[in-house]
């Protein structure tokens, strides 16, 4: 059964916890390096003071406004730079997910400073459960987006998959079954097949009747672009009949390959061979 690459809700949100975390140590850091002891709680004005023991300790006035500065700093650091130029924070890094565009590449600032103003939506509510809101669109939306994912073109998807087009329905290439047999649309204009030996085809392999160089006696084959000399015979797909969607009933032939590392890859009437052509 198929899985889309985006299906890592449950890792986004340890991934979330632990980049959250971080941030509190940071805040910490910094209100230690930056808070002064006083006596009494001041009554007036924006501040923020820790009791520890019969001591309070106060950031107010300047100080306190560049506290947040900073923090603001180390969250645009994190979660736009970091996760614009390489697609991960140290959580999703720690959690094997990356934050990619539609194509699988890396996100860039722009789209990841979108996914950051997005948790002004999924964030709500702000007090006990914060970020509930980006918890469940990220589970029940297509592509596991939650609003800033939208905003920003974006999607979170395992590792493995990066590189690649996000696929979050299992067809790729315009509707082809991922892992199945899609009917070519026709022979390619440009390929040379080499002439097989009676049962065999352009690589010495034994097949059907008919099909010796991937190409039944039905199917032509284009012309040959004017001044290209492919080093290696190349076998041209065949254009079955229409037949049952399940591959295993296709019969022994040259098909498009269906992981998608060729462009052809040869079945034996039962399985996947290691034959394949470029």
């Amino acid at each position: 059964m198929y899985q889309a690459p985006t299906k890592v809700v449950g890792r986004r949100l340890v991934g979330f916890i632990i980049d959250s975390v971080i941030l509190w140590i940071i805040g910490s850091v910094l209100f230690a390096v930056l808070a002064k002891r006083q006596d009494t709680i001041p009554l007036s004005g924006n501040n923020v003071h820790v009791q520890v023991g019969d001591d309070q300790w106060v950031l107010q006035g300047s100080t306190y406004t560049l506290w947040i500065v900073l923090i603001l700093a180390a969250l645009l650091a994190i979660a736009v730079v970091l996760e614009g130029i390489t697609g991960w924070t140290p959580g999703k890094l720690a959690l094997g997910v990356r934050v990619v565009d539609a194509q699988g590449e890396k996100p860039g600032m722009l789209r990841a400073a979108a996914r950051l103003v997005g948790w002004i939506v999924d964030g709500v509510p702000w007090v006990f459960l914060w970020g509930l809101t980006g918890l469940i669109t990220s589970s029940a939306s297509k592509g596991n987006r939650r609003v800033g994912d939208m905003m920003g073109g974006t999607y979170v998807v395992r590792k493995e998959a990066i590189g690649r087009p996000v696929d979050v329905d299992g067809t790729a290439g315009g509707g082809v079954p991922v892992g199945g047999y899609a009917p070519p649309t026709g022979s390619p204009s440009g390929v040379v097949v080499s002439t097989p030996s009676p049962g065999r085809d352009a690589f010495g392999n034994p097949v059907a009747p008919g099909h010796e160089g991937g190409v039944p006696a039905s199917v032509g084959v284009g012309p040959v672009q004017t001044g290209v000399a492919p080093s290696a015979p190349t076998p041209t797909p065949a254009t079955p009949p229409p037949f049952p969607q399940a591959v295993d009933q296709a019969p022994a032939d040259w098909y498009p390959d269906p992981s998608g590392k060729k462009r052809l890859r040869y079945w034996d009437g039962s399985a996947w061979t290691d034959h394949t052509a470029d």
